[in-house]
């Protein structure tokens, strides 16, 4: 899932892409300025009124680009 997520963010042109959590939340990442993966598997993103959004990559379960089919 993490591969994934890194091969998203760095696609060019980026295309936005939205992060399902365990707890069924959806975590939208509208740019790639818009997110942090770190090295011990913390996630941050940013939202476009400049909230912040913390998570574990333990907690992803899936991850899709915005506007495909679920």
């Amino acid at each position: 899932m993490l591969e994934e997520v890194r091969r998203l963010m760095s696609q060019v042109p980026f295309q936005p892409f939205t992060i399902r959590l365990t707890s069924g939340q959806m975590v939208a990442v509208p740019h790639s300025d818009h997110i942090m993966v770190t090295s011990k598997g913390l996630v941050a993103v940013e939202d476009d009124a400049g909230y912040i959004e913390f998570f574990s990559t333990l907690h992803m379960s899936s991850v899709r680009l915005q506007g495909a089919s679920v």
